[in-house]
């Protein structure tokens, strides 16, 4: 009796050791867990507040910042974790790049650094190291975009040697986040002119990826990289195969981003802005009105057609029609100058048709509320400017288009085609007015999608030959500007063989114009006619061109 007693004593207190050790472990696991729990709701909620102050920002910069600067105080109190903390800086830096606000996105950035070098934390904490990596990245982005845009002389890769110099020494070496690194460095060293290293920083990076649609998928985006370095190199073919590499294996959000890098690739180093709008946009600036109206007048006598089907004087106009420029400062600014015009040169074509647009553009921009009684006075304005000579458009074609779009201001299809028609009458070749008539034929209750093809196809038709084609296929690229745009669903209805057709001759005529075979590719892409996106740029040198009409 007693040994049982003492046995059971004894395996009780066995017992109770044991479970006082797995109550101490699961203690300990359950304190990390909730250690690591509370950093990520920390980081989550800190993240939610920035955005949303930053969305506050976006419309009031003021109390936007109040905000922000308040949520960093408070974080930076509360003690919050180093990476947490870089994260924020990071979002915060990207946000004020996007509004151009440099030196403010590089202190943001300079804020991370210095918070990973304190204590060398980045040394010692794997996820700061993670973060530090991530901020050499972010700001080697935007250098080299500034780099590219020819407002600095750091290409960035000094910082894109960094980010990756601490991801292979901190972090993993060969983890899809490194090589995502690697290739955007490939890049670099392509738009730097360094081939060599370029070609083998990306085959390093490509060759990471196995040879499975589960691999590619997750590493789409050395993919995209891929197509832009080809494109920079001028390896069309090349660039197009990673293009669809990657459009085999992905999903449509990764394949509208790759799309863009192939197309900012192949864009590299071209001149993508005419000379007319230049010159327009300095002469209206300096308020040379009797120049803009003697270019105006030799502009609409010139036969000189771009690929686009758009003239000389549609690129000249759209300079000073204020559509970039329609927020309430710009657009007084914009008015003011073209009364100014007006009053000298009251019979100027250019400056009224230009102060109509003007009015236009800015009822579009206050509200979509058509009630809006804002809306109203400046429809009327733009009516009031284009009554005072009703016989304008029959002899400035680019008059019109003010008609046209205060013709559909009234939601009748019989006004709007009473415009269409009669601007077809006037100027049957004038392809400007038919790009807008195209937009506004699914407008409201002006039509629908289906009829906007049909309007291509009656106008093509009109001309016959190779005039035709090559219009039906202008049209087609204005239905599908962006491949992966709303309209992309209803491409079935347009006539490819047709469209294929017309580009042919497009390219025919403008055999060195680089945006003329992005736009055919574009809508290659749409129709998933891979034979003939691959196609395309078969003995291509790039060359911006004009033609006689």
């Amino acid at each position: 009796m007693t040994k049982d007693i003492e046995e059971r004593r004894t395996m009780s207190t066995g017992a109770k050791i044991t479970i006082g050790i797995v109550v101490l472990v699961v203690l300990a696991i359950g304190g990390v867990t909730w250690g690591i729990f509370s950093k990520v709701c920390v980081g989550y909620v800190l993240n939610a507040d920035l955005d949303r102050a930053i969305k506050v920002a976006k419309v009031d910069w003021k109390q936007g910042r109040a905000q922000i600067e308040e949520i960093f105080e408070q974080a930076t109190k509360n003690g919050t974790e180093p990476e947490t903390l870089m994260e924020l800086h990071r979002k915060y830096a990207s946000f004020l790049y996007k509004e151009h606000l440099t030196e403010a996105g590089d202190y943001q950035i300079q804020k991370a650094i210095e918070l990973a070098m304190s204590g060398d934390a980045w040394k010692k904490f794997e996820a700061v190291a993670s973060q530090l990596s991530q901020v050499y990245y972010d700001r080697a982005w935007e250098k080299h975009d500034r780099w590219l845009a020819g407002k600095t002389k750091d290409t960035g890769l000094q910082d894109q040697l960094r980010s990756i110099e601490i991801a292979e020494n901190r972090l993993q070496p060969n983890s899809s986040a490194t090589n995502e690194k690697r290739a955007y460095l490939a890049v670099i060293f392509a738009d730097i002119g360094d081939s060599a290293r370029a070609n083998s920083t990306m085959e390093r990076a490509v060759s990471s990826i196995a040879d499975n649609k589960f691999s590619k998928a997750e590493n789409w985006y050395i993919y995209a990289m891929l197509a832009r370095m080809k494109a920079v190199q001028r390896k069309y073919k090349e660039a197009l195969e990673a293009w669809l590499e990657l459009k085999d294996v992905t999903t449509e959000a990764h394949c509208e981003k790759g799309w863009k890098e192939l197309v900012f690739g192949l864009r590299h180093g071209s001149n993508r802005k005419k000379p007319e709008t230049a010159l327009a946009r300095h002469l209206f600036a300096e308020e040379d009105f009797a120049e803009l109206d003697r270019l105006s007048k030799e502009y609409l006598k010139s036969d000189q057609l771009y690929w686009t089907g758009f003239e000389q004087l549609d690129y000249f106009s759209t300079a000073i029609e204020g559509e970039s420029n329609n927020n309430e400062k710009n657009y007084k600014i914009w008015v003011a100058r073209l009364e100014r015009w007006l009053k000298k040169y009251p019979k100027s074509d250019l400056a009224r048709t230009c102060l109509a647009q003007t009015h236009i553009y800015r009822a579009w921009e206050i509200d979509d509320d058509e009630e809006d009684t804002n809306y109203k006075a400046l429809i009327q304005k733009a009516n009031d400017v284009m009554d005072v000579d009703p016989d304008l458009p029959n002899r400035f074609p680019k008059a019109f288009v003010p008609a046209l779009r205060l013709a559909a201001a009234k939601h009748e299809k019989a006004d709007l085609f009473k415009v269409i028609d009669a601007a077809n009458k006037r100027w049957p070749h004038y392809f400007c007015i038919d790009s807008w008539a195209f937009k506004f034929q699914d407008y409201e209750t002006l039509g629908e999608k289906i009829d906007r093809i049909a309007y291509a196809k009656k106008r093509a038709d009109s001309m016959g030959g190779s005039e035709g084609d090559k219009y039906y296929a202008r049209m087609a690229f204005e239905f599908f500007d962006d491949c992966y745009g709303s309209d992309a669903d209803s491409k079935d209805h347009f006539d490819w063989d047709k469209v294929k057709t017309g580009f042919a001759s497009i390219i025919k005529d403008f055999p060195n114009e680089l945006e003329a075979r992005i736009a055919f590719i574009t809508i290659a892409n749409a129709e998933n006619d891979d034979k003939t996106l691959l196609s395309v740029f078969d003995g291509f040198e790039p060359k911006v061109q004009s033609i006689k009409k």
